[in-house]
């Protein structure tokens, strides 16, 4: 354990034996942070731990993470006034203005956004001379930040502590909406002519009524005639931020009243997506029950899957007809109990005996690879590896790593969970590498890996793994360029009892060499394939193309009908 991690974990031994043998107290890490900014940040160091370090002569002023930080910001961002107390005593600079002059308010109100803690930090901050009204180089000011993260109870804290207005950009229907009574507000409605009038957002009071709970006025605002899918200037809607806030009530009420439940903003974000984002689970199920589609992918491939990371949110969606492989692999990694490393925990010699990628020699061969079982609990990438491990590398061959993309996650019934293959980096990268293994995992962080021959089991990626029975079918690839079978699809046979592998011969209309595709099970016998890429040759040219048709493996016959 270094210095750095010491001050995380909040060990006070460990930091002063380090500090006795002469750790430098101020250095710096791979993540340019000091020991300070760490322990002003984490939960479990108490200020004793930043006492220790203060005292043993930390600078309290050190800028960190390339200027972009300062100690006392990170403490006032994790809502601890006993710490940004201590530091100010050691002389911290509250006035201070990070790289892009960012305040510490500012850095306050990124931190706390959805803490209830965030106004008391202002207060105790404004008490001890913060700036309420400093500017980022971008034109962020305390009050425009807190407005758009919808905290209006912390923007009229800072009002009451006297920052300036002009920033907020409202007018007086807007703030009679957020603050006034329902009655105030139908009088002000009442004599409003410009309902179209927006703050610096793009906002309307329409949009404002969505942050809840102003579903009175809404209504109010609905029967003079506002847009009910009128966007913000990012394209978000009402329906959208009440999914995003949790305002089950005035969403609701959206959706029955005519909402577009599949608008999308600019980045191709729809309501569902937005309520599974923020483990909103009660919007998730009235967007659900109302039709939603969950399966709509944003301008980034992500869907509602993708990026939900609470266990009701996921069951829902998985109930719903969702591929939990399209999980996000933070969340795939909650699954399966790991937690996150910063090193890899293994010595050098496992590093030196393990670092090369290799196929199995049995169906299946037990990889024993200490290496790789740190890789794997870590999750981190080759860099990473390399800068613990052998820092002057000169990249000549790939490092194992299961930090993958195109690797399948299935479910099996009886809790575990299997992983796949998958590939690491880009093909012009020098450790670009495409697996044919299988991870097989609990849910307590423990696992076993079985790899196999080359001949038997093709390096696989994008590919797609669906259970039936006692079996796990692999369907397709992408692979290696100048490896790929125009015509072909790849098929082969997971059994989960023995982790034996098998390749399937198939005939019929078979997709051809398909990849990024999506399979389900239709009954005990039958795969239907859909969506995805072929690969595919035209004069000598290897072209990709969308598959649009719907294609059906018999799993008796072994016979693929192309159905539409």
């Amino acid at each position: 354990m270094d210095l750095h991690e010491a001050a995380k974990d909040g060990n006070c031994e460990q930091l002063e034996r380090l500090i006795g043998i002469g750790c430098s107290v101020d250095e710096l890490d791979h993540n340019r942070m000091t020991a300070l900014a760490y322990a002003s940040q984490s939960t479990k160091a108490t200020t004793g731990v930043l006492k220790l370090l203060i005292d043993s002569g930390a600078d309290p002023n050190l800028p960190v993470s390339e200027g972009k930080k300062y100690a006392v910001g990170l403490a006032a961002s994790s809502g601890s006034i006993a710490k940004v107390q201590l530091l100010l005593n050691a002389g911290a600079d509250i006035r201070y203005l990070s790289s892009g002059n960012y305040s510490i308010i500012v850095h306050c109100i990124y931190g706390l956004y959805d803490s209830e803690d965030l106004s008391n930090m202002l207060q105790f901050l404004h008490a001890n001379g913060a700036d309420l009204d400093a500017e980022s180089a971008y034109g962020e000011s305390p009050i425009s930040v807190a407005s758009r993260f919808g905290r209006f109870d912390a923007v009229k804290c800072l009002l009451d502590l006297g920052a300036h207005e002009l920033a907020l950009g409202w007018n007086h229907l807007m703030k009679t909406l957020v603050w006034g009574t329902d009655a105030e507000f139908q009088a002000v409605l009442n004599d409003e002519k410009d309902l179209g009038y927006c703050d610096p957002y793009g906002r309307s009071a329409w949009h404002l009524a969505a942050f809840g709970p102003h579903l009175e006025k809404a209504k109010m605002l609905l029967r003079r005639g506002v847009d009910i899918n009128a966007p913000v200037r990012g394209g978000e809607t009402a329906l959208m931020i009440c999914a995003e806030r949790g305002n089950v009530e005035m969403l609701t009420w959206l959706i029955a009243n005519g909402a577009t439940l599949e608008a999308t903003d600019d980045s191709g974000t729809t309501a569902i997506i937005a309520a599974a984002r923020s483990s909103q689970v009660d919007c998730l199920s009235k967007l659900l029950s109302a039709g939603a589609n969950p399966g709509h992918k944003d301008q980034y491939g992500s869907n509602a899957m993708s990026v939900t990371s609470e266990s009701k949110t996921l069951r829902m969606l998985e109930d719903a007809g969702e591929d939990i492989s399209d999980l996000s692999t933070k969340s795939k990694r909650a699954l399966l109990g790991f937690t996150d490393q910063d090193k890899i925990d293994c010595t050098v010699d496992d590093y030196r005996s393990g670092c090369n990628p290799r196929f199995g020699d049995t169906n299946p061969e037990l990889m024993e690879v200490q290496f790789w079982k740190a890789m794997i609990r870590c999750g981190c990438n080759t860099y990473r590896a390399r800068i613990q491990f052998d820092p002057h590398d000169s990249m000549s061959h790939p490092i194992w790593c299961f930090d993958r993309y195109g690797m399948s996650f299935t479910k099996l019934t009886d809790g575990r969970f299997v992983q796949i293959a998958g590939e690491h980096e880009d093909y012009y990268d020098p450790d670009f590498y495409i697996y044919n293994d299988v991870i097989v995992h609990d849910t307590k962080g423990k696992f076993k890996i079985y790899g196999y021959p080359k001949d038997l089991f093709a390096p696989t990626d994008f590919h797609s793994a669906t259970l039936v029975g006692e079996f796990i079918y692999i369907i397709g690839s992408l692979g290696y360029a100048g490896t790929r079978r125009y015509g072909e699809t790849p098929v082969y046979r997971l059994s989960i009892k023995t982790w034996s592998l098998e390749a399937v011969r198939t005939t019929g209309d078979n997709p051809g060499w398909i990849y990024k595709h999506k399979c389900r099970l239709m009954d005990e016998h039958r795969l239907v394939v859909t969506h995805g890429e072929i690969c595919k040759s035209k004069k000598g040219v290897e072209i990709h193309e969308e598959n649009t048709s719907e294609f059906e493996l018999n799993l008796r016959s072994l016979k693929w009908i192309w159905k539409s």
